[in-house]
């Protein structure tokens, strides 16, 4: 076999091969340590990683804060926390009560997320620009409730208010 008909194969199976590994990259979901690989952080800490609303959202962080970022695949396949889009701040001395970031971007898009740190707060309600958004959507991961709100339209003004099982307002801010 001739130097030119061996170059040709090899070249040939490592097109496959990579061929195949892209394959296998773009059928992997998202999962914690994509995340831990997207932030230079050393205390970081990946609560979950979910699709929502067609979008693959993390909430993660360490003690003093709480980040919302939006995963993105790049072109290997590999999933990357493509945009940041908030943080919050942690008191550590608050015990009740909840968490919360918000954020505004492009378009205007507002996103409401954070951490509820009160355990007998079953439901969240936002109130924000005349609208209402009630049982927004929590998450449960590592024993410790999340949520995450995404609208069209501006995020200011808002309130949130963290109900108990009977409907008694136990948060409000």
């Amino acid at each position: 076999m001739s130097v030119i008909k061996k170059i040709v194969i090899f070249l040939a199976f490592a097109i496959v091969l990579f061929l195949a590994y892209l394959y296998d990259q773009h059928q992997q979901l998202p999962q914690p340590q994509d995340v831990y690989k997207s932030t230079p952080q050393l205390n970081t800490r990946v609560y979950f990683v979910k699709k929502i609303d067609n979008d693959w959202i993390t909430i993660f962080g360490n003690d003093r804060e709480l980040m919302l970022g939006r995963l993105e695949k790049d072109w290997l396949g590999r999933w990357r926390i493509g945009e940041y889009l908030g943080d919050a701040n942690i008191n550590p001395n608050e015990n009740q009560g909840i968490v919360w970031g918000v954020s505004e971007q492009r378009g205007p898009v507002s996103y409401y997320f954070g951490m509820i740190r009160g355990p007998d707060i079953q439901t969240l309600i936002i109130e924000t620009d005349g609208e209402i958004y009630q049982d927004v959507p929590i998450f449960e991961s590592e024993g410790k409730q999340f949520f995450y709100l995404k609208r069209d339209g501006n995020a200011l003004p808002f309130s949130f208010k963290g109900l108990s099982k009977e409907g008694e307002i136990i948060f409000s801010d």
